[in-house]
């Protein structure tokens, strides 16, 4: 009876995590070979990655130089 719940276990996690890919990068990947999977987790993960640097490029204030933070009496602030 153990055996049978933890394949019962591992079969609702691959389900999960196929959904988690198809939600991710639009691929159905039930009944694929492995290495469609992987190619299809890679792109997704590079267009997540591409959009985190264009969010943060676009979002990321100005760098300030050591002489912004400090005022004209010297101190820091």
């Amino acid at each position: 009876m153990g055996i049978a719940a933890l394949e019962r276990v591992g079969d609702h996690a691959q389900n999960i995590a196929e959904l988690v890919i198809n939600y991710i990068s639009g691929q159905d990947v039930r009944h694929s070979d492995y290495a469609l999977v992987e190619k299809a987790v890679q792109e997704a993960n590079d267009r997540m990655a591409a959009r985190q640097v264009s969010t943060l490029s676009a979002t990321k204030p100005a760098v300030k130089s050591a002489t912004d933070f400090v005022d004209s009496n010297g101190d820091e602030g």
